[in-house]
């Protein structure tokens, strides 16, 4: 019986912070249908990571020196719409958040303290395709301490 390989999701990070791409890295380590092929630390590192490494989803901030995430992601829509956005904040008002879908992004996800679900209009799912959820309903991957590593990678509609 020959055995089915799943495609890996190739992933650039961006985040002005190295601690916090170096916690992703990590936490992304564990999943070995997600390879991070390439980070970035502004909007600019960011537009040219793309071009090199040609990943399937791109994790940015949205406040980075320079360029921001919003408006990286608005460019990348232009020179890479096959890749999705998924923006990482700190920010939850609504109005960063919208700012960031009418950029493009395919999802938001709060990195605050208190912040424990990832929201947007989509989702990599675990076999590397994307799995589209309604606007009405909110695809979530709970980060709550009590729950399997298996559970934590998983998005499913909540």
């Amino acid at each position: 019986m020959t055995e089915t390989v799943a495609p890996v999701v190739r992933v650039v990070l961006a985040d002005d912070h190295p601690m916090v791409r170096y916690g992703i890295t990590a936490v992304l380590a564990d999943a070995p249908e997600v390879q991070v092929v390439g980070e970035a630390s502004d909007g600019e590192t960011l537009l040219a990571a793309v071009a090199e490494h040609r990943p399937d989803v791109v994790v940015t901030d949205l406040d980075m020196p320079g360029t921001g995430g919003a408006e990286a992601t608005r460019r990348l829509r232009v020179s890479h719409p096959e890749v999705a956005v998924l923006v990482l904040t700190l920010h939850e008002d609504d109005e960063s958040l919208f700012a960031a879908l009418r950029a493009g992004a395919r999802g938001t996800c709060s990195r605050a303290p208190t912040g424990r679900s990832w929201s947007g209009r989509s989702c990599p799912s675990r076999r590397g395709r994307r799995s589209t959820a309604r606007r009405s309903r909110a695809a979530s991957c709970s980060s709550s301490p009590g729950r399997s590593r298996s559970s934590q990678r998983r998005c499913s509609p909540s």
